[in-house]
């Protein structure tokens, strides 16, 4: 039995990609200005902008319990990119429309803390402030 990994405070973040407004991509990082900024190097071409930022006091436990409530949702089993409104289960309008996209997302944010909640992971919003603070601190 491998021993378990001591609980890492950090960063869940929920990124959207701007130019596909039902694409979002949900992962974790001690700097999450510094991840999404190499999100060109791993594999997505499309701009993300930064929607939902949480710091939680472990990382890995948030990121796979957020994983698991948007699991039907997942674009790719081996990456961390969801869709906000997958198909068949949502018309193109309801897929394509900004405003509708955006209650849905709105929706699924508070599943995912629901689920922190059962599991009684602690987290908090991030604030832009942090944010920076880490990311410039980190350099």
């Amino acid at each position: 039995m491998k021993p378990k990994k001591e609980p890492m405070p950090g960063f869940i973040y929920i990124f959207r990609n701007f130019l596909n407004n039902n694409l979002i991509k949900v992962g974790l990082s001690k700097d999450p200005i510094a991840r999404k900024k190499q999100l060109h190097t791993t594999g997505t071409e499309l701009p993300m902008t930064i929607y939902h930022v949480w710091h939680v006091n472990n990382m890995r436990l948030a990121e796979q319990a957020a994983h698991d409530i948007l699991r039907g949702h997942r674009v790719n089993n081996r990456r961390e990119f969801f869709e906000i409104a997958p198909l068949p289960h949502f018309n193109e309008f309801e897929r394509t429309n900004y405003d509708v996209t955006s209650e849905f997302l709105y929706t699924l944010t508070g599943l995912i803390e629901d689920g922190w909640d059962y599991l009684e992971i602690q987290y908090r919003e991030a604030s832009p402030k942090e944010l920076h603070d880490i990311h410039y601190q980190a350099k």
